[in-house]
C-alpha cells in the first residue's frame, strides 16, 4: 500500500510476465487465463484498496483493463 503506483503495476507485471513464459509451451494454454484473470483482480484490489475505490468494477473502470 506504501508503494507508487508505477511500482505496484511494474511488480503485477512482472510476475505476469514470468507466468506466461514459464507456460507458453503448455498444451492447454487456456487455463492459464484464469490464473492471469485472478492476477489482474488481485492487482485490482490492491488499487482498490490503496485509493479506496470500493468495488472491484469501480477499479476496473477508473484505471481501465489493464490497471494503468
Amino acid at each position: 500500500m506504501n508503494h507508487e503506483h508505477a511500482d505496484i503495476f511494474a511488480k503485477y507485471n512482472y510476475k505476469l510476465k514470468g507466468l506466461l513464459n514459464y507456460y507458453s509451451f503448455a498444451a492447454n494454454i487456456n487455463k492459464v487465463e484464469q490464473i492471469v484473470w485472478l492476477l489482474r483482480a488481485s492487482f485490482a484490489i490492491t488499487f482498490t484498496n490503496k485509493y479506496t475505490v470500493g468495488t472491484l468494477r469501480k477499479a476496473f473502470y477508473k484505471f481501465g483493463t489493464s490497471l494503468k
